[in-house]
């Protein structure tokens, strides 16, 4: 922020210029906004249940018992 404020009267050039920002292919840009850009990622919206990975249910039960700490802290005062 101090390079900032200098008030040194230099004009501020952006790190990234536009041009370089730009979607080379533009199919994205192109899609139709209820339109998937990709037509193979029509299904990408769909959430399909599967089996819980070991690490997601320990992750799910460490965070109900540190909750249930939580909350008998502040009943219990």
């Amino acid at each position: 922020m101090a390079d900032h404020d200098a008030g040194d009267g230099a004009e501020e050039e952006w790190r990234f210029p536009l041009s370089e920002l730009e979607d080379g292919d533009g199919d994205a840009v192109d899609a139709a906004p209820d339109e998937p850009a990709d037509p193979d990622a029509a299904d990408s919206g769909t959430i399909e249940a599967g089996d819980p990975s070991l690490e997601g249910a320990v992750f799910l039960l460490l965070g109900v018992v540190f909750a249930l700490f939580v909350v008998s802290r502040l009943v219990a005062g």
